[in-house]
């Protein structure tokens, strides 16, 4: 089963690239990003070609149920699973979905040393790991392959930290439910995963060790749709104050049923950053407030091959893009003016050429309720990423 796992990374990583090729002449802005779900055709494929050699084997033993790591560069890593985790006959068996789900908690007072608070249902626990009710609680929900403390659950974690505020911070580890190659299971897992997070969240709220109104959910990818599930569950005064969805998932998710994927209504305020609409994001707006920086396409400025050469890191081409959603919000963490955004209802391929160019908004950490809507902004092709109103006017050529 091995080998057909390799192949499968091999067929989906070919047909990521041809899609991409499509898109590299042209890096202009586009008046509306590409809607239909071309990933979640070719993955359903795949993962039937998967399925039906996987029915022909027999049930999984203990061995095929533990993913292992692969390491493309020595930054990223990816969960890789023989079996999927699931209710199938072939699956490796969920059971009960706490064991599959692990809580990383750590403040500035333990020194980035993580606790892992797990889905343990206890009265006091909270308190005794050092967790602080007044402070604001960030949770964070990894994507698809990958695991809590892996590389985008740092990059948050170390922007954090690096405020001169303090905050309870909670890295959610559901790698098994989420390796590759079975996409199609870890879509479906995703609102197993969010009804997991919910149940703990709303036991430790009664036992007043976590306050809901200061829960802010961050979510990568299929960690995007989880924090939809998540917020799902809490209605009223219990509403989450807020969710920041970093290119939220489309293949497979819905565009017209939201009660199947994110949503605005699942959070008081909920914030978008879409950098690969149309491939692994979703390619419509999805919050009261939707950033698409360069336009939020399927190539963003440095993903090109030729430039991760350069950098080092051809192997990231297929998810160079997707991947910036949380580079971009760990920048605006340390800096929160860092992404100045004008508002437009759209953008043609004249670089906000129907837009009144003045700052309407600003990217992901500052990004609040006075600013709604659709906001656009362009970056640098690597970090700083950030460019200032007066670097963006001058390089869309608009003279006042």
């Amino acid at each position: 089963m091995e080998y057909l796992i390799t192949l499968a990374l091999y067929c989906f990583i070919l047909n990521i690239v041809q899609i991409s090729e499509q898109f590299n002449e042209n890096l202009e802005f586009k008046s509306s990003l590409v809607e239909e779900d071309a990933i979640g055709g070719f993955v359903t494929v795949l993962d039937n070609i998967l399925n039906n050699l996987a029915r022909n084997t027999s049930k999984p033993d203990s061995n095929y149920c533990l993913p292992f790591v692969l390491n493309i560069d020595g930054i990223h890593e990816f969960t890789i699973n023989v079996r999927p985790f699931g209710y199938c006959s072939y699956c490796c068996p969920i059971g009960n979905p706490s064991n599959h789900v692990n809580l990383y908690f750590t403040n500035k007072e333990k020194g980035g040393t993580f606790t892992n608070l797990k889905t343990i249902k206890k009265s006091g626990l909270y308190k005794s790991a050092g967790f602080r009710k007044d402070l604001l609680t960030i949770i964070y929900i990894h994507g698809f392959t990958e695991a809590g403390k892996n590389f985008g659950g740092r990059r948050i974690l170390e922007a954090y930290l690096s405020r001169a505020e303090d905050y309870n911070i909670i890295l959610v580890d559901w790698k098994n439910l989420s390796a590759f190659p079975w996409y199609n299971h870890a879509a479906r897992n995703t609102k197993i995963v969010g009804n997991t997070v919910a149940n703990i969240l709303e036991f430790y709220n009664k036992t007043g060790e976590i306050d809901l109104s200061k829960v802010h959910l961050i979510g990568f990818s299929l960690g995007a749709q989880v924090t939809g599930f998540i917020g799902k569950r809490f209605k009223g005064k219990h509403k989450i104050p807020r969710i920041t969805a970093l290119d939220p998932a489309f293949p497979l998710f819905p565009l017209e049923d939201l009660s199947q994927r994110l949503s605005k209504f699942d959070a008081n305020f909920v914030d978008v950053i879409h950098t690969n609409g149309g491939m692994f994001g979703f390619p419509i707006s999805v919050g009261h407030a939707d950033f698409y920086p360069n336009g939020g396409g399927i190539l963003q400025p440095g993903c090109r091959l030729s430039n991760l050469i350069e950098t080092r890191l051809a192997q990231t081409t297929v998810v160079c893009s997707h991947y910036l959603a949380y580079e971009f919000y760990a920048e605006s963490v340390r800096n929160p003016k860092a992404f100045p955004a004008v508002k437009c209802g759209s953008i043609s391929k004249g670089h906000f050429k129907n837009c009144r160019f003045v700052v309407g908004g600003y990217m992901g950490f500052p990004a609040n309720k006075s600013s709604l809507g659709n906001f656009y902004l362009t970056t640098n092709d690597r970090a700083p990423f950030s460019r200032s109103m007066k670097e963006q006017r001058f390089k869309a050529n608009i003279i006042d």
